[in-house]
Formats: C-alpha cells, sequence, structure tokens
C-alpha cells in the first residue's frame, strides 16, 4: 500500500523493490509449489496483470484464481470481498 501513497517526494526504495520483484522469475518452478495457493486479482492491475496471475496459476497444482472486476492493485485489498474470500480459502484449505 505504500507504493500507492502519492504524498512521498522519494520513490527510490519503490524502484527498487518493484525491479527486484521483476527480476525474481519463478515461473519455472510453480509446479514444485505444494501448498494451498489463492491469488486474489483485481482485473484492473497495472502492476501485475491479470494474464500473469492466470498463468501463475495454471502453473501451480490446484492453485486458485479471483478476480475482482474494477479493482486495480492496491483496490484489491481494500474490496469488501477480500477478507472473506481469504478467509473462506484458509478454512476449507
Amino acid at each position: 500500500m505504500w507504493l500507492s501513497d502519492s504524498s512521498r517526494e522519494d520513490h527510490t526504495d519503490a524502484v527498487i523493490v518493484l525491479d527486484a520483484e521483476d527480476g525474481f522469475d519463478l515461473r519455472g518452478r510453480l509446479h514444485d509449489i505444494k501448498a494451498a495457493t489463492l491469488l486474489i486479482q483485481g482485473d484492473r492491475d497495472l502492476v501485475y496483470p491479470l494474464e500473469l496471475a492466470r498463468q501463475t496459476v495454471e502453473g501451480i497444482p490446484d492453485a486458485q484464481l479471483v478476480v475482482y472486476p474494477g479493482r486495480s492493485h492496491s483496490g484489491t485489498f481494500t474490496d469488501k470481498r477480500f477478507a472473506p474470500d481469504a478467509l473462506a480459502f484458509l478454512t476449507d484449505s
């Protein structure tokens, strides 16, 4: 959430974090993930496109994807469905 804080003047830390995340590509090892996995994604996420979430879920055995129409990256976490969806997944897994 701090990445979307427009009151910050210096975004150096944010750029460093995003560069590190983008360089850390484990798509070739997703099949090794054994933990129950849920991805909750907004369809208007400019940070991580929906297609990337779909590819990630396809690579992880039994992973689930929930898409919130009209939601951005940070808007996903503030959506009223987020906590119930996450809790339902955790209690069903």
